[in-house]
């Protein structure tokens, strides 16, 4: 069984607070969703849709109009825009006046002008030369190329529509257009890929004049089209593809380190300096403005996440759908140690100055458990992961989540701290919805599952493996039905979900 490693803390399920009016912005970076593709691919689980070119139009306006109200409501007085992250979806399908839009309308934000990194990512196949260089005149200066393989068979085998030539094309379009800043995207673990398979991937990867790469492990959605196939999830994996991939990620260290590039993050390698500023900021505590559907920001104590209903962003109902979560320092301090593991070292001490929390016996009785285990390593206040130790830094993660809250130290100053508890009650209304996250996002994805669910929700969801008993699940199977019982708020919440739901199908 392989633990994947944690994105987020807290956990989602917690994240029922009303989100803040207005909002404080300093050191920060953005991320945009972009949520339209030309084909959706069987590997993924965020949110997406077919495009059309006037879905594409009417969303271009409403995010274009969701920036400008943060600059109108939020304060960005002393703030500085570390990076623009364009992603999705398929990023470079954007429209070229959304690319420019968006850049000047965040440059507006803040005193700033300078962007110092500003990324669009690419399917090979949906993006040329002279529309790159139109994009590196708006203010890209770095390119992010999704090619997952170099081996056309895998990459039909995850549906990907791409080819390697094209991926190859696309590397030297980016050249030709003057950005020099690339950035590869590449996955293990895929369908019918060996070991052979990867390390040739790997070779191939390392020869180029690209400066930055990514390796991911495949990640099986709940309910989405590969573990409906019968590909496992992380947690059902038996024992001997948790040893393959275990294989292919100790290979990346040595076929890369080899080549010159420096690991810095569980999943990144750079040569030089040519660190990704987006990736440091989405792990070292720096704040992130979230613009899109789905995309998840936070900005002090607060973390958040955008409603993922695409027809309906921006408007008010969509206010609604967003989700938030208000930590206190000892909670705040606890996030950025867990996640901050992903840079593979942290400082703890500097952490709990900056949250101005005081460390307890119990934290560091953990720290030195987990160094007997020979997971971490803990000297001069950083904890670290050495190599052999970061194929499962999940496991390290969920056990300093693990320790309650309580036990990682205490705040010097009286800040309110949220109402988080180790001991939730899973009967709030927050929760019951959240449970319903992994059927939502597929059902809104995957028209197959979304019909399936409208014509026979109960045999769907009995065969997707849930207790038909469960309140949630019969409040979902309601919805459905369109039955008008009376309820409190969380079957309010479930029946806009489905609604939603309903509406993008007949939208498309």
């Amino acid at each position: 069984m392989y633990t994947p490693p944690l994105y987020h803390w807290p956990p989602k399920s917690l994240w029922v607070h009303t989100p803040a009016k207005r909002r404080e912005w300093k050191s920060f970076s953005s991320y945009f969703h972009f949520p339209f593709c030309r084909h959706l691919c069987d590997f993924c689980g965020y949110e997406t849709r077919l495009i059309t070119k006037d879905s594409v139009g009417a969303f271009s306006r409403r995010v274009i109009a969701q920036v400008e109200k943060h600059a109108e409501i939020d304060n960005f007085t002393y703030s500085h825009l570390r990076s623009v992250f364009f992603g999705g979806g398929t990023a470079s399908l954007m429209p070229e006046e959304l690319i420019a839009g968006l850049l000047t309308s965040l440059r507006n934000c803040s005193p700033s002008s300078e962007l110092p990194e500003a990324t669009l990512e690419c399917e090979p196949g949906t993006i040329g030369c002279t529309k790159l260089r139109q994009a590196r005149s708006y203010g890209i200066n770095r390119v992010s190329v999704c090619a997952q393989s170099f081996d056309d068979s895998i990459l039909k085998a995850i549906g990907r529509k791409h080819t390697n030539q094209q991926s190859m094309r696309l590397l030297d379009d980016a050249i030709s257009a003057g950005i020099k800043n690339i950035h590869l995207d590449l996955m293990y673990g895929l369908p019918g890929q060996a070991q052979q398979d990867w390390e040739r991937t790997l070779r191939i990867a390392s020869s180029l004049p690209i400066n930055h790469i990514s390796t991911y492990k495949l990640y099986v959605f709940k309910h989405g089209p590969l573990h409906r196939q019968g590909h496992p999830r992380a947690v059902e994996e038996l024992a001997s593809e948790t040893a393959r991939t275990k294989a292919m990620h100790a290979s990346i260290q040595e076929i890369l380190g080899d080549s010159g590039f420096r690991q810095y993050t569980l999943t990144e390698y750079a040569r030089g300096e040519a660190t990704s500023e987006y990736i440091r900021c989405c792990f070292d505590g720096g704040d992130v403005l979230p613009i899109g559907p789905g995309a998840f920001g936070r900005c002090g104590n607060e973390v958040w996440e955008n409603s993922p209903h695409v027809q309906s962003y921006g408007s008010q109902a969509e206010m609604r759908s967003v989700r938030a979560f208000r930590l206190g320092s000892v909670e705040a301090f606890k996030r950025d140690v867990i996640l901050g593991l992903w840079l593979l070292r942290v400082n703890v001490t500097q952490i709990a100055a900056r949250h101005s929390v005081t460390v307890c016996p119990e934290l560091f009785s953990l720290f030195d458990e987990l160094c007997s285990e020979d997971v971490v390593e803990y000297s001069d206040s950083t904890l670290s992961l050495a190599g052999h130790q970061r194929f499962d830094a999940g496991q390290v993660m969920r056990r300093l989540a693990d320790l309650n809250t309580r036990l990682w130290g205490t705040a010097r100053f009286d800040d309110q701290e949220s109402c988080y508890s180790d001991a939730v009650n899973q009967n709030s209304a927050g929760d019951h919805v959240m449970r319903l996250d992994a059927i939502a996002r597929m059902a809104r994805r995957d028209p197959s599952l979304f019909n399936s669910l409208r014509i026979d929700p109960d045999a769907t969801l009995k065969r997707l493996g849930y207790d038909l008993s469960e309140v949630h699940i019969r409040m979902l199977i309601d919805a459905i039905h369109e039955e008008q019982i009376l309820g409190d708020s969380s079957v309010a919440a479930v029946r806009h979900m489905w609604t939603a739901i309903r509406q993008e199908h007949v939208r498309r």
